[in-house]
């Protein structure tokens, strides 16, 4: 392709003003797209464009993955204003894990913060408000509220682990360690926890090689150097490629800020979100509060992509899950579409017994699958 492929848009949503270009890389065949406010960038995809994908084609595929990036934040935003105007708590909480998935951090804590005044109470919103501060940057106050979600949850590993992972940035390795002992104490098979409290033990010796509470560096290495080897065999094998060569140049004092730097790779991707839960959220408020059928082609590259990640990975009972959902969804789309059809031919021929027939029976089982499809995405 002789020119370079890319297109570039702007959005106004909420109080910002985002800039969104795709680019696509012949080399690796991604279609790269950043989203932008000012100087900062909020989110950044990259989507592997498949070769059988023919060149006539490219063009309109990599405008495709754009259009839906910014049809994806304008119904975002759009949400937002219905999600707020609510009552319902989960409803926001869905919103602000978007907003925090999707880069926009202060949206994520002004929603979180929103559900805490209204109830103090409502599971794991400590938790979610101390996620959010600490992608923000702000450790105090990412540590103020995971305190508080331990003291309330005190057996949700999650906490303890990401208590733990802030705790180490603050530089207080020995309450890292003991937090992150606690999520192994509920889940013995954490594989981060145990990639985690390996970095921790390691990365004290070089920090804070003599602590009147924590074991000579020796036994600290030694500790680090087991978990690190539990790890090994559970990670995907990016992820080893990492651990293996960190744990070499562990063995080498002058190379352990290098291998330190390796395992902090190899935490990584294990710690991200799953795509699939978040998309389940997104596709639960754009039901609840917009009209997905204006954006249909979200629905069906959502399920594409599912469907291509479940060939590699045919074992991942979750996305079997939102696969199930994505389904769900469309057949409800296909759905609506038989019932304004059948209304049309009532409309257009008044005595068509057949299509009042019909259009009875739909109007009938639509109840009952509203219900249950409402049911399934809360």
């Amino acid at each position: 392709m002789s020119r370079e492929l890319a297109f570039d848009s702007s959005l106004r949503a909420g109080k910002r003003r985002l800039s969104i270009s795709t680019r696509f890389e012949p080399e690796s065949r991604k279609a790269v797209t950043s989203v932008q406010d000012g100087e900062e960038l909020v989110d950044h995809r990259e989507n592997l464009i498949d070769e059988s994908v023919a060149p006539e084609q490219l063009e309109a595929e990599v405008r495709q993955l754009h259009d839906l990036t910014v049809s994806d934040l304008d119904l975002l935003f759009c949400v937002n204003d219905k999600v707020l105007a609510g009552e319902n708590a989960g409803s926001l909480t869905k919103l602000g894990t978007l907003f925090l998935e999707k880069g926009f951090y202060d949206e994520a804590i002004d929603t979180f913060s929103t559900v805490l005044q209204r109830d103090e109470n409502f599971e794991n919103i400590h938790y979610s408000l101390g996620r959010a501060w600490y992608r923000k940057g702000d450790l105090d106050q990412a540590l103020e509220n995971l305190r508080r979600a331990a003291e309330k949850r005190p057996g949700y590993p999650d906490v303890h682990y990401l208590l733990a992972e802030v705790l180490r940035k603050g530089g207080d390795h020995r309450a890292a360690a003991e937090s992150c002992q606690k999520a192994l104490s509920l889940n013995a098979d954490y594989v981060s926890a145990h990639l985690l409290l390996g970095l921790i033990w390691a990365e004290s010796t070089l920090l804070q090689p003599t602590h009147p509470e924590m074991a000579p560096p020796i036994e600290r290495m030694k500790e680090s150097k087991q978990h690190l080897l539990y790890a090994m065999d559970l990670v995907s094998p990016e992820q080893r490629a990492h651990l293996e060569k960190g744990l070499e140049c562990l063995e080498i004092r002058e190379r352990l800020e290098e291998g330190l730097a390796e395992i902090e790779k190899a935490i990584e991707p294990s710690v991200q979100s799953h795509r699939s839960v978040i998309a389940d959220s997104e596709f639960y408020l754009k039901f609840m509060f917009a009209d997905l059928e204006r954006d249909n082609r979200t629905l069906d590259s959502y399920i594409k992509t599912l469907e291509k990640a479940l060939g590699q990975h045919p074992e991942y009972a979750d996305l079997h899950q939102s696969l199930g959902t994505a389904c769900l969804l469309r057949g409800w789309h296909s759905f609506t579409r038989a019932v304004e059809a059948y209304r049309e031919a009532v409309r257009i021929n008044p005595g068509y017994e057949k299509a009042q027939k019909n259009l009875k029976l739909l109007e009938n089982d639509g109840r009952g699958f509203l219900i249950l499809l409402r049911a399934i995405l809360k």
